[in-house]
Formats: C-alpha cells, structure tokens, sequence
C-alpha cells in the first residue's frame, strides 16, 4: 500500500485515504478479511470502525471472538465466530487450565500473581491459542488477517504460517507508546524494565514456546519482544495506526521503527457512526443492570449532541480554522474499567499507575493549556471525547 522508500515513512506521506487503500482488490470475487482480537474492548471497539469501512468496499468481514459482542459486530456489517462455534471447543479449555497450572506453579515458586504474565503469559495464550487460530484461517481462507499487535501477535503468526497478508491495527498513540505505557506500570510496581526482560528471557514456559513456534510452526522470532522499542509489533513490516509516527513519544523509537522499514499507514481516527453499537466491557451486565442506564452506554454516540466530532472538524476546517481532536482510547474502554476510573486494586496487588478520572483531567488540561481562552479565539475547533461510563467524566465536545 505504500513504498519503502524513507520519504514514505514520514508521517506527511503516509497513505492518507483508507477508502482507496483497502478497495476490494479482486474484481470478480468478494475479498475477505479475518479480524483477531482479545475481547477486551477498549482494543475491540477501534477495529468495529475499520471493519465497517471494508464492509462499505464490499469486503467481507469476518471476527472471531466472544459471543457478548455479537451485537455490536454484526452492527458493524460483519460476521462473528464465537469462539464455542469454531474449532475443537477442548482448545479453549486447554487454555484455560494450561494458563491455571502455570500461575499455579508461579505460586509455588512464590512469585506474585502480576509475575505470571511476564513468565508465562506469553507461552499461555500465545501458543496456546494459535492452534484454534490457524484452524478457523484455513477453513476460512481470508485474503487479509487484521490483528490487534498489543494484545493479540498470536493473529500474526498463524496468518504468517499459512501465507496470509497481515496487518496489524495499533490503538496506541504511535511508535514508543505502547513501551512507555509498560514502562510506567512496571515503575509503579517497583519492578525495572530490566528484571522484567530477564524474567521473560529465563522464563523456561517462553523458552519451550519459542521453540515450538520454530518447530511446529516455522517461525522465528526476530526478537525478544521485550526488547526496545516495544510496541509488540516488531513483526509485521505494515502496521495501521489511528495516529500518524509524528506522535511517536521520543525519537529513538522513531528512529527504529524507521531503520526497521516499518510502513504506517494512517487509518484516520476512528470514529462510530451515529448510533452505532460498541462492545461492552464484559462485566457490565452485574454492575448497570437493565433499563435506561444500560441502554445509554451500550448506544453511546461520538458526541452528546447527535453530531460527530468529524462533522465539526469539516466545517471548521471549511472556515480555515485549525481542529484539534483528542480521544481517550482504551484507558476508559477496558473490561476492568472500575479499576480503570478509580485506581482501586487488581487481583489485590497492585493499582493502576494512572486512573481513567486523573487521565481525563490532564488531557483536558493540556487541551485548553494548549488552546489558551477559547472563548477569546475563533481560530481554534477542539473535540475532546471520551466513551463514558456511568462514573466517568461526561463526554466532552467544545465547539468555540
């Protein structure tokens, strides 16, 4: 989609028109593509745009994962596979009891619960998944796999071992983020970036899925994943973001990324139509209930009066004033969003380093610091919107 030139690379050159680049390329066929996952919707709801923009080029779109988000991916045009329906259903439970016995044996070697992901995460759900993966892509037989790089490479290896292009659609905020986000929590735990690479690097769970992957699979891991930068994509040379590298938070991880030959390619923001359904963080149903609450989250719209945030960056744009659009990601979309908004403890060892409540009110902060007085401007659009749950700030559109 976009050449390997260095001049490519930068941002201002990035493919800029998603409509032109994902038109259904086979002119006497539907095109199809296969869209991996984890059901944790703060990294679920970004794709659901981008699916329903392939569905409007007549691609076919297809996702696997729960069944609590039927409704909102058949909202978006596209086909769900619950994960019961597709495959040997023993799978799942393997990696369930696989990923029990290994925080059991965590605990034995006294290691704290937050330990386990590092040691044994990776071996866990990566391999113990990617059989169900790259069965359900061989009865499928898509043209293009689309997979979430943070939360779910596993998509990218079972695409890699039958052949299939692959694309990875990155939620973060650009090359380095994703690190500096892992960074900080591993901060807030007392644990150095370092101790955790070694864990991972000693970890004999990792170790035996490393080889596995060579054996069984054919893939070679080009890097210890924990290495810097880190954006859990060192894999796949083209990665979809919803912000352009200008965002990248230092310039080192720019600067690999580039040396890498890594082609972004800028899918715009990615924003819901009017209406549309979202995924639902998966224990919503116990602590909204029913009635109008719930049916007030589960239709929340881009913006609180009926017009998207895009609508008013047009018409601002038409009467040459610069836009500004801030979103605030998964950090208000994820499952655990109790613990998101109030910091309170996970699995009781440990807190968020940063809450939903204090994220809201420094990118507010830095918004209006950045516009000075809006109400003494006519220069300046900003929209800032946040999907709010019942006790989070309200969604913001600031329309000056």
């Amino acid at each position: 989609m976009v050449d390997d030139s260095d001049a490519a690379f930068q941002s201002h050159e990035v493919e800029d028109n998603w409509d032109a680049a994902f038109e259904s390329h086979a002119a006497n066929r539907v095109s199809v593509a296969a869209f991996i996952f984890p059901k944790s919707v703060g990294h679920l709801n970004p794709s659901l745009a981008l699916a329903r923009q392939l569905v409007k080029h007549r691609w076919e779109v297809h996702f696997i994962n729960d069944e609590i988000h039927r409704e909102a991916i058949e909202c978006a045009g596209a086909n769900l596979h619950a994960f019961s329906s597709v495959g040997d259903a023993r799978l799942l439970k393997g990696v369930g009891s696989s990923f029990a016995h290994l925080q059991k044996e965590c605990q034995r070697l006294n290691m704290p619960y937050w330990w386990t992901r590092y040691v044994v995460g990776y071996y866990a759900t990566e391999m113990c998944f990617l059989p169900l993966l790259v069965a359900w892509l061989r009865e499928l037989k898509p043209d293009l796999v689309v997979y979430c790089p943070q939360e779910f490479v596993a998509g990218y290896w079972a695409a890699q071992h039958l052949g299939i292009r692959s694309v990875s659609l990155s939620v973060v905020a650009g090359p380095g983020a994703a690190e500096e986000s892992k960074g900080r929590g591993l901060a807030h735990l007392g644990v150095s970036w370092e101790k955790a690479a070694q864990a991972f690097a000693d970890s004999p769970w990792n170790q035996k899925a490393i080889r596995t992957l060579a054996n069984d699979y054919g893939i070679t891991m080009a890097r210890n994943p924990w290495e810097k930068p880190v954006d859990f994509d060192n894999y796949t040379k083209e990665n979809l973001v919803t912000a352009t590298a200008d965002f990248a938070l230092r310039g080192e991880a720019f600067e690999a990324f580039k040396e890498a030959r890594k082609r972004f390619v800028f899918v715009g923001a990615l924003l819901d139509v009017p209406g549309a359904r979202r995924c639902l963080p998966g224990d919503s149903n116990g602590v909204l209930g029913g009635g109008t609450s719930r049916q007030r989250l589960h239709r929340q719209r881009s913006d609180v009066n009926e017009e998207l945030p895009l609508r008013i960056a047009v018409r601002a744009k038409q009467a040459s004033r610069r836009v500004v659009f801030v979103s605030m990601g998964p950090s208000l979309t994820d499952r655990w969003w109790q613990r998101r908004l109030s910091g309170t403890k996970c699995c009781g060892t440990c807190s968020e380093p940063i809450t939903g409540k204090v994220l809201c009110k420094a990118v507010f902060q830095a918004v209006f610091d950045a516009l000075g007085d809006h109400e003494a401007s006519d220069e300046v659009d900003s929209v800032v919107a946040a999907w709010a749950h019942p006790d989070s700030p309200p969604l913001l559109v600031v329309d000056v």
